[in-house]
């Protein structure tokens, strides 16, 4: 009788916790492998935006939006075109779309006075760090977030394999013990 239980059970171990244990190690591989998918196919993207304004300055200084750039002469309703230039990160799965705002580092004017181009820049900040701050986002998304919904995922998994497994062994010995009679199965 011992021996029917516990080649029962070895069946049972064979038939349900190994396929759950390599349905996990698919899961954490697939996991993996979709978390340097996801981190490998982020970049960081230069944007720039244009605006036109029709301006007057006097002192050959002209402030836009908080920003002074200096002239080289003074401009009297001249059509000025400012341009942004920002760095964000493009992921093509979408995970940072509303987590990572255009950080801007730079805004440059040009204007046209007696046929003559002028341009003037604004450094709103240094590109290199900008860079950083992006990578580090970038870094702390994937590494420190992404990672515990994984967890999170194989624990539920790994939680629901064991309640499998236990359930049908208790199942099983309730059976050997109905069939054969023997209640210490129980």
């Amino acid at each position: 009788m011992r021996e029917t239980l516990l080649a029962t059970e070895k069946i049972f171990y064979q038939i349900i916790f190994i396929p759950l244990l390599i349905g996990t190690l698919i899961t954490i591989g697939f996991s993996i492998y979709v978390w340097i998918d996801l981190y490998n196919n982020v970049k960081i993207v230069d944007y720039s935006t244009t605006n036109t304004y029709t301006l007057t300055s006097n002192s050959k200084q002209l402030t836009i939006l908080g920003r002074t750039y200096n002239l080289e002469n003074d401009v009297n309703n001249v059509k000025v075109d400012e341009t942004i230039f920002a760095l964000a990160l493009n992921d093509r799965w979408y995970i940072q779309s509303n987590y990572n705002p255009k950080i801007e580092y730079k805004s440059s004017i040009s204007y046209t006075v007696n046929g003559k181009t002028y341009e003037s820049s604004y450094i709103i900040a240094d590109v290199k760090s900008v860079k950083d701050k992006l990578s580090d986002e970038h870094y702390g998304l994937y590494f420190n977030v992404i990672p515990i919904y994984i967890v999170v995922i194989l624990v539920i998994v790994t939680i629901l394999m064991g309640i499998i497994y236990f359930n049908s062994t208790r199942t099983l010995k309730i059976y050997l013990s109905a069939v054969y009679g023997d209640r210490k199965w129980r």
